[in-house]
């Protein structure tokens, strides 16, 4: 009950902003239609999870950037305090899959 309770508190304390920019953005071969939740890799429609696309999102908005994990934690997943912070890997791993 304990580990429930703190889980609803960090999350209501820091809610996620899972909502796209809505803006439509190119990256090399990759297209993001943030409006429709859409990835086109050469013209190809790639199937993102919702959370996979933000973070694509997010990596395109900040290209010249070096980002943290603890960022993209906080600014994706909306986790300050994060118990286990690989859930970033495998998410990461899943969009290499997928755009190969």
């Amino acid at each position: 009950m304990a580990r429930i309770s703190a889980v609803i508190k960090r999350v209501t304390q820091n809610p996620p902003k899972t909502k796209s920019s809505g803006k439509n953005m190119e990256f090399g071969k990759v297209q993001i239609d943030g409006k429709n939740f859409v990835v086109l890799v050469n013209n190809e429609d790639i199937r993102l999870t919702k959370t996979e696309f933000l973070i694509l999102e997010y990596f395109v908005k900040n290209a010249k950037n070096l980002i943290k994990r603890d960022a993209l934690m906080k600014d994706i997943i909306g986790y300050e305090n994060y118990l286990y912070d690989r859930t970033i890997d495998t998410h990461i791993k899943n969009i290499r899959k997928k755009l190969e």
